[in-house]
């Protein structure tokens, strides 16, 4: 019995000389947040609150995970400058996040690099250099162009309605439903009589 211990432990002393059983795998990355297939294009909103998140298949060694290795720029049509920002990882998902330090830009283009300084906690590198492109959504713009009631979660614009598109907040339009016909008039004369304002506008 003896004899069979030695020899187990011979074989385990050379296997770990030899590097056998050790971890040679690189690691990989299975997702991206934002994912243009998947996400579409998000508002600066969406980005500010939640980051742009990078998901691993296995353990990362966290002191490889920075801004170095994880950055951001606008895309060449947008003068390609760099992002800047904070990066974390979380290391009960896999995940990695890239704060910017502010708002990106609506309508702009930004490549997000994660290169190959990234290590799995074994030392293995990430093999390729990973990229990937988002489009920042151009928030819709308030249908009156004058009245602004603030944003609503998601960073959308809550504009006052313009019913009839004449460019005024129903809440300054006296004829506030003009572009719609066969309902009569009111005292003013004004198609589709409701809820009138006291201003004279529109």
């Amino acid at each position: 019995m003896k004899t069979l211990g030695l020899v187990a432990a011979l074989v385990a002393l050379l296997m770990t000389v030899a590097g056998c059983g050790d971890d040679t795998t690189a690691p990989t990355i299975e997702a991206f947040y934002p994912h243009p297939a998947v996400d579409g294009n998000v508002t600066p909103t969406a980005i500010q609150v939640n980051g742009i998140k990078v998901l691993f298949d296995e353990a990362i060694a966290e002191t490889t995970v920075d801004t170095n290795s994880f950055a951001a720029k606008a895309t060449a049509a947008f003068g390609r400058g760099v992002v800047s920002g904070v990066v974390s990882y979380d290391s009960n998902t896999r995940s990695a996040t890239f704060m910017p330090d502010s708002a990106l830009k609506a309508s702009w283009a930004y490549v997000v690099t994660i290169s190959t300084a990234v290590t799995d906690v074994a030392g293995n590198n990430l093999a390729v250099e990973q990229l990937t492109t988002i489009t920042i959504a151009d928030p819709a713009p308030a249908t009156d162009g004058t009245t602004d009631l603030g944003v609503d979660a998601s960073g959308w614009p809550n504009p006052s309605p313009d019913s009839d598109g004449d460019g005024y907040a129903d809440s300054v339009d006296d004829c506030p439903y003009q572009g719609d016909a066969g309902y009569g008039v009111d005292a003013n004369g004004c198609p589709n009589p409701g809820a009138l304002s006291t201003s004279t506008a529109g």
